[in-house]
């Protein structure tokens, strides 16, 4: 990848969309839960308030649309519109807490969503159209450090915004300098390449594009393949992120150790396990990385099982929480890459692929807790395990290769 300044602006407009991404999910899905709680909110209203995030899961039907209105209008214009809602509506959650309607903040919350997944299908779209297929790893690595700096800002900086300055002021504090941010990543994109590809299928209804372009999809590459890569890439991610917590709380670990040895580190953790993702699918071709990305995931499982079956020693959990949180940091850079790598630049299907990962991982995680109570941790890990090797078979088989790669 040659470093000049148009590449050095997409990229920054990248980076921009992934922390801007962040610091909303993490807002709306972490931060504004314990606002609800603290106004008064009882559980059900706020269970009813975090499930309008669920249209987040199936960002893919708005993706035809989205394509659509890039095509007839301006992607520069478009996306600013799109920030300053998202700004509108992210710096008024703490003030609409405050008349305790469920009924507001659902809505508040239910259109930063759908808005937030628009603006993800655009940052999608420069990407998909501005960058080659063996820069895609780089580019998903800017995007990931981007989406964990954006994670800390919506999560342990907001919390302290409300400490100091309460809910109404603290999110309007936090996503200013993000939005900030994100205009002037705006202004100096060049997307010239871009606007070049606009013109297919202008006439087709959005819907009908994207049944087309999935049909077409299900015809050329083996679905059911994709599907099972997709469901061992996310199992050891959601069950052992799901019940790491559990975890160190069962071996009597406190909350103040975990985020000392854990918590705050695993952050740099995962950004630099993205960049090493990035560097290693641009030297090398995906597939290979797929496969070692897999079997690193089946040994982030065994460690744990380490975990389970030896004496709980500081030193020993904190380099293999941190290693674990690293090759975490890998494999989601080296899966979105393979979304990328197959969706041959086509919107409607990688939006659709991306949106089977989160589904998986909210399934994954709640039968988690479901499958340790009957086997308790040591054999969890184990079945985590076996779990991933379908999918290390299927990467390492020649003639599996040659169809999810050579069409």
């Amino acid at each position: 990848m040659k470093f000049n300044k148009e590449i050095f602006d997409k990229l920054f407009f990248i980076f921009c969309g992934g922390m801007l991404g962040g610091t909303v999910f993490l807002g709306i899905t972490s931060s504004v839960s314990l606002m609800l709680y603290e106004k008064g909110f009882d559980l059900k209203s706020i269970a009813l308030i975090t499930s309008a995030t669920l249209p987040y899961s199936f960002k893919f039907l708005l993706s035809p649309y989205v394509k659509k209105i890039i095509q007839n209008y301006s992607l520069k214009n478009f996306t600013i519109i799109l920030q300053l809602l998202i700004a509108t509506l992210f710096s008024t959650l703490g003030i609409f807490a405050n008349y305790k309607g469920v009924l507001i903040a659902c809505v508040n919350v239910l259109l930063l969503v759908i808005i937030m997944a628009s603006h993800d299908i655009v940052c999608s779209y420069v990407k998909l159209n501005n960058f080659e297929k063996k820069e895609l790893g780089i580019v998903g690595a800017v995007s990931n450090t981007g989406f964990r700096i954006g994670m800390l800002l919506g999560t342990g900086i907001l919390l302290y915004l409300a400490e100091k300055a309460g809910w109404h002021k603290a999110f309007f504090y936090c996503i200013t300098p993000v939005i900030v941010c994100c205009l002037v990543s705006i202004f100096y994109l060049k997307i010239n390449s871009t606007e070049k590809k606009l013109a297919e299928n202008k006439s087709k209804s959005p819907m009908k594009n994207l049944i087309q372009s999935l049909i077409l999809f299900y015809k050329k590459y083996p679905v059911v393949l994709i599907l099972l890569i997709v469901f061992c890439f996310k199992v050891s991610d959601s069950t052992i992120n799901s019940t790491k917590g559990i975890l160190l709380a069962h071996l009597n670990i406190s909350k103040v150790t975990i985020a000392n040895i854990c918590q705050i580190p695993g952050v740099f953790g995962l950004i630099a396990g993205g960049f090493l993702a990035g560097i290693a699918a641009y030297k090398y071709n995906v597939i290979n990385c797929l496969k070692y990305s897999l079997l690193l995931q089946l040994f982030v499982c065994c460690l744990f099982l380490y975990i389970t079956i030896t004496d709980s020693n500081l030193i020993k959990m904190a380099v293999i929480l941190n290693v674990a949180s690293l090759i975490f940091g890998f494999s989601t850079v080296m899966y979105r890459a393979f979304v990328d790598t197959i969706s041959n630049g086509d919107i409607n299907v990688n939006t659709s692929l991306g949106s089977i990962g989160p589904l998986f991982r909210t399934i994954l995680s709640s039968v988690s807790f479901a499958v340790l109570d009957i086997t308790g941790w040591s054999m969890f890990y184990v079945i985590c395990a076996l779990a991933t090797v379908p999918g290390i078979y299927v990467c390492y088989q020649k003639k599996y290769q040659k169809q999810l790669f050579n069409n």
